[in-house]
């Protein structure tokens, strides 16, 4: 639990502060860099060294996403029992995909 609330912490933290948040070309080398069943401290660390932190973060998702034009370029991880418990891998979402894959990457899109 205290690694989620310092994981968010610094989201908040890196969106008061108006950092921009990763390249699209970065999240989609990000592509396998944490599975399920990964501990989650290790995948933090291995998702923060590559993409920054999150550009946004809930209670136990956390979400990378790039803006380029009318794309936009997501990966998320969520969190269970101190594992990865999920992870979409990075994609790509034209602004004229169905509207609730593009509106969460935008979203989340600093």
């Amino acid at each position: 639990m205290r690694t989620t609330a310092t994981a968010l912490a610094l989201a908040l933290a890196a969106c008061a502060a108006g950092r921009a948040g990763p390249s699209a070309a970065a999240i989609v080398r990000a592509a396998g860099a944490v599975r399920v069943g990964d501990p989650w401290p290790q995948a933090q660390h291995t998702l923060h060294t590559q993409l920054g932190p999150p550009t946004k973060a809930d209670v136990d998702a956390y979400l990378w996403a790039a803006r380029v034009g009318d794309d936009c370029y997501l990966i998320e991880v969520r969190v269970a029992d101190g594992r990865v418990a999920y992870v979409d891998d990075p994609y790509q979402s034209p602004a004229r995909a169905a509207a609730g894959s593009y509106d969460r990457c935008a979203d989340a899109a600093p």
